[in-house]
């Protein structure tokens, strides 16, 4: 259902804005010093993650597809466990 813009809708506009102007401030006042520090930190240059583990190509691609393979299986199973806790509750409620 789709509500007017009353009250409950601008509850927190004042607090959010205000959160973005704080943070835009201290982003600004700290970006000289800290953005330094971090940057010099961070430049490796333009490495892919085999380069920077030292591991072999292959390797990555398989660990990455084996990875996503567990997920997926995981996944649905958690999925049918889901489907299938629903369907002893509405079997409880019937009864």
């Amino acid at each position: 259902m789709i509500t007017g813009c009353g009250q409950g809708n601008l509850d927190y506009l004042i607090p959010g804005v205000l959160g973005f102007l704080v943070g835009g401030v201290i982003f600004g006042a700290t970006y000289q010093s800290v953005f330094l520090k971090i940057s010099t930190i961070g430049s490796y240059g333009q490495k892919t993650l085999e380069e920077l583990l030292y591991v072999n190509h292959w390797l990555f691609i398989s660990l990455f597809v084996l990875c996503t393979i567990v997920f997926y299986v995981g996944s649905k199973i958690m999925e049918k466990s889901k489907d299938a806790s629903k369907t002893q509750v509405n079997d409880l409620n019937l009864n």
